[in-house]
């Protein structure tokens, strides 16, 4: 059995509503300027002026923090993990930074199992994931996104390996304290995939108490989703969409859905909803947001679109993520 369960897309699928504007400070700092030029599709040039800064100023936490998001957005986890960690011993009470941390573990871990077959280090990672998760949490008991992810982690991960579902629970419930609408996200973690029913009929009576909640809609959207009931899924994400346009990210999750149902016609239709919303996308979302209508293309015999498409996507953004899930909204929060 493989030492964790956990996938790529449930590390990613955290929180990705992206809907990043460009820093505007009067005087931006090195990771705001660099934020600035990843957001423009610039990541390398990010990169080197990131490097530059910390040549002359080896002990700025904020620079070292985006220079492991760039790293990361290039898919170097061994970097990113190595450059975070940087970023900790500067600002060690920093819960954004260990937050990352634990994305960037996490997501390394699943690289080493699943791409590498390096168990043991996966095995660390993962570790350190966990412990990056329950850190940020320690330090900032309103960071509901590490108690999500944590949770996460402690009800997917073997309990060999890290894996504790009375920790799970405790924080589910700590989580339920603090914001009703997460705290069912963390209850729809613990009930598992093998519930699914229950888990809509919890998130309907979440929307009907919090109706002004865009998260509570798209909570009942993927619960929607997984059952394969479509139309109605479509329903509430524009409700969803009406309360906050970042939650877009959502006709990403009904696209792979309409392709699993071979309506490739629809899936298409979603795919140019999400590049048209408004306001507009940072050009890393664009590029792959085109990525995947490229691959709409493709499956449906139209090589030369999709070539077109996919050459101005990367056009757009040289370092475009060609995955399955969309990149973390961790990476579009101004520094």
């Amino acid at each position: 059995m493989n030492p964790a369960r956990i996938t790529l897309t449930a590390v990613l699928a955290s929180a990705v509503c992206v809907s990043a504007a460009l820093a505007t400070d009067t005087e931006p700092t090195p990771a705001r300027q660099a934020f600035n030029l990843r957001m423009e599709g610039k990541s390398d040039e990010a990169a080197a002026l990131l490097r530059r800064s910390l040549e002359a100023n080896p002990d700025d936490a904020l620079t070292w923090f985006e220079l492991a998001r760039t790293e990361f957005y290039h898919f170097q986890l061994d970097e990113a993990t190595e450059t975070i960690a940087r970023a900790i011993e500067l600002a060690p009470d920093n819960a954004d930074f260990q937050y990352f941390a634990g994305i960037a573990a996490g997501c390394n871990a699943v690289d080493k199992f699943h791409h590498q077959n390096a168990t043991t280090e996966g095995e660390q990672q993962l570790a350190n994931a966990i412990a990056a998760f329950r850190q940020a949490v320690t330090i900032d008991p309103d960071h509901h996104d590490a108690r999500i992810m944590l949770i996460n982690m402690l009800v997917e991960t073997p309990k060999a390996q890290g894996g504790d579902a009375a920790e799970a629970e405790k924080h589910a419930q700590a989580l339920e304290a603090l914001d009703a609408v997460r705290g069912v996200e963390a209850r729809c973690m613990l009930m598992g995939d093998d519930r699914p029913e229950a888990a809509i009929e919890l998130w309907k009576k979440t929307v009907d108490s919090h109706p002004d909640r865009a998260d509570a809609h798209a909570g009942l959207a993927r619960a929607l989703l997984s059952t394969g009931d479509l139309e109605a899924a479509a329903a509430e994400i524009d409700k969803a969409m009406q309360v906050d346009s970042k939650q877009r990210n959502l006709l990403l999750a009904l696209c792979r859905q309409l392709v699993s149902a071979e309506d490739r016609a629809g899936a298409e239709k979603a795919a140019q909803r999400y590049l048209e919303t408004e306001p507009l996308l940072p050009a890393p979302m664009r590029a792959f947001g085109m990525f995947y209508l490229a691959v709409l293309q493709k499956q449906q015999g139209n090589r030369d679109r999709a070539d077109a498409l996919l050459a101005e996507a990367q056009q757009i953004d040289p370092h475009l993520w060609t995955t399955y899930m969309e990149p973390p909204e961790v990476l579009f929060e101004a520094p």
